[in-house]
């Protein structure tokens, strides 16, 4: 990854900081982004060669800007790797009209929004693409069918993209995630939506698949993103699964 730029979304915390710092510990120079916070500015302060680019990427406005300051501090991009999404737990009649627009836009339109304004600098590179997915997307849990959907919309995505990039040398890459050690969501949610959420898993048996095995760590899925960016332009790894042994 020596002298590679590599762009994370949802970088100041979780997986998307396990990525930044790995892709770095490799060579690559890093642009965090994330929405402006003390997390950013100390997580990037922390990895040599990263930036930290504040952004909301549900923001199609703010995210044309974050890859402008990408081009001005680097000078090209050869990766892109959409990382942030966010989950609220509710059910869907109780569900607020800020929480769904939160969660598409953040896991949906965030993506197609960084993709759009990132393709310039990827064509130049001959660059990849990896957008990451959830496992949920293939078995929606009741309570998260809102993050499940936008899931499912960004698998698609990613299919018709590839399609539609793949003449112009621009790789893509779905890495589909399961279960990862974070934490940052659920220390979000309110407590009694968790607690029935958590209720409606059990009952309905979705915990069954994850019990007794422990969840992967970040840097588990950071590796894989590693391999991937490290293929040699003739290999292209269109689906890639990333999850807890069972």
């Amino acid at each position: 990854m020596d002298g590679k730029v590599v762009a994370v979304t949802g970088a100041s915390r979780g997986t998307g900081l396990a990525i930044s710092r790995t892709l770095a510990d490799a060579g690559a120079r890093v642009a965090m982004l994330a929405r402006p916070s003390a997390h950013l500015d100390e997580a990037a302060t922390s990895i040599a060669g990263a930036i930290a680019v504040p952004v909301d990427v549900g923001q199609p406005d703010e995210v044309r800007s974050a890859f402008h300051t990408v081009s001005r501090e680097f000078g090209r991009l050869d990766a892109l790797i959409n990382n942030a999404a966010i989950a609220v737990p509710h059910r869907i009649e109780d569900t607020t009209d800020e929480e769904l627009r939160l969660q598409v836009d953040t896991n949906f339109l965030g993506p197609v929004y960084c993709v759009r304004s990132a393709l310039p600098l990827l064509r130049e590179s001959g660059g990849t693409i990896v957008n990451i997915s959830s496992e949920s997307s293939e078995d929606p849990f009741p309570y998260l069918l809102m993050y499940a959907s936008t899931k499912g919309a960004l698998n698609i995505f990613t299919k018709a993209l590839l399609s539609e990039v793949r003449s112009e040398g621009v790789r893509v890459t779905l890495l589909v995630s399961g279960h990862t050690r974070t934490g940052t969501w659920s220390e979000r949610w309110e407590p009694e939506v968790r607690d029935a959420a958590l209720a409606a898993w059990k009952e309905g048996g979705y915990t069954t698949r994850v019990a007794g095995t422990e969840p992967q760590e970040p840097e588990d899925v950071a590796e894989t993103i590693l391999f991937v960016l490290t293929r040699p332009p003739r290999t292209m790894l269109d689906v890639v699964w990333c999850r807890a042994a069972r």
